[in-house]
Parts: structure tokens; C-alpha cells; sequence
């Protein structure tokens, strides 16, 4: 960018001075975690998202999104955070994310944004069942159906059914949000 300025004084004004300014831009922060790609298994793994820190920054914003060139603000989250940390609330599952982030400076100057960065955050894995044994001659006289615990479950959704395709019509249990792991 060229600039000049001079003096006046009425009818009289002095020669023009010329300078040059250069801007550089500003590097934004490094992207640390979670590593390219990554698979979040919940809720083992939370989501939290690392950068390095930027000398002279006074806040970070980060934003999260679903679109991967960050032009749909509907499915853009957008947070300011002043440390290099930021945990990911409420994050879809089996969904891809992607991230960056950029430094906030004194005297409101802004670094470029980092490279951006992806992630994904699994679903919950698929119950264990335990008992009865599986199989068309499995003997039981009290059924007592019994599965070990998912981490991060909150409840269980269980289906008896003598159809295979569990068909609406045919199913001899529908009972949903059973909070233990174990049914009768």
C-alpha cells in the first residue's frame, strides 16, 4: 500500500512525503488435535480441539462446522475462547466436522485463519448380549434377556419379535428407555 501526505497552510503547502506500508499477514495458529481424520469414540474420547498459541493473542475463534468451506453460517458454530483448548459440547454422531481457528491481536487485528482440521464422532457401539445363548436350542423356562452395559448409554431400546424383520405387526416386546441391562 502507498500513502503521502504533505503540509498546508492556506495558498502555501509543502512537498509530499511517500512511504510504503507493508502489511504482512499474520499466521494463524497450528492445529494440534485431534490428529487429521480422527475417529471420536464417545465418551471416551471428548471432543477437544488444540492450537498453538499465537504470541500477543488476546482471544481465539474457533469455528466447527459441517460444511467444510465454512460458507453456510446455519451449520457453523462459531465460539471466542482466550486458552489453546476448546471442548466440542452436544457433537452429532457419525458426522464428519471440520475445524479452524485464528488469533485475535491488540488493536483488533486478526491472523489468518489455521489450515483446517477434521474429525468424526462415532456412535455408540452395539450391545454385548450375554444371555440366553444364542441359538434354536437354547432350553429356557424364564426368559431373561441380559446385555453388558455401552458406555455412554443412557437407556436401551429392546424388541422380542418370532419375525426375523422384526415386522411392526409382529413384534411380541416394543419397550423402549430401559435403564438397566436387563430384561424379563
Amino acid at each position: 500500500v502507498m500513502w503521502r501526505v504533505r503540509a498546508v497552510n492556506g495558498a502555501d503547502a509543502s512537498d509530499w512525503v511517500e512511504a510504503t506500508l507493508d502489511h504482512d499477514t499474520l499466521a494463524g495458529p497450528s492445529l494440534v488435535g485431534p490428529s487429521p481424520g480422527a475417529v471420536l469414540q464417545q465418551p471416551d474420547e471428548p471432543v477437544v480441539l488444540n492450537w498453538t498459541a499465537v504470541d500477543g493473542a488476546t482471544s481465539y475463534t474457533v469455528e466447527v462446522s459441517t460444511d467444510s468451506t465454512f460458507t453456510d453460517a446455519a451449520l457453523t458454530r462459531t465460539e471466542t475462547v482466550t486458552s489453546t483448548t476448546m471442548v466440542v459440547q452436544n457433537a452429532l454422531v457419525a458426522q464428519p466436522y471440520f475445524w479452524r481457528v485464528r488469533a485475535a491481536l491488540a488493536s483488533d487485528l486478526l491472523t489468518e485463519w489455521s489450515s483446517v482440521g477434521d474429525y468424526e464422532v462415532a456412535g455408540l457401539s452395539k450391545p454385548v448380549l450375554t444371555s440366553p445363548a444364542d441359538g434354536p436350542f437354547t432350553n429356557v423356562e424364564d426368559v431373561v434377556l441380559d446385555w453388558e452395559p455401552v458406555p455412554g448409554a443412557r437407556a436401551y431400546n429392546l424388541q422380542v419379535s418370532v419375525d426375523q424383520n422384526f415386522a411392526v405387526g409382529n413384534l411380541n416386546v416394543d419397550q423402549k428407555n430401559i435403564t438397566g441391562t436387563r430384561y424379563s
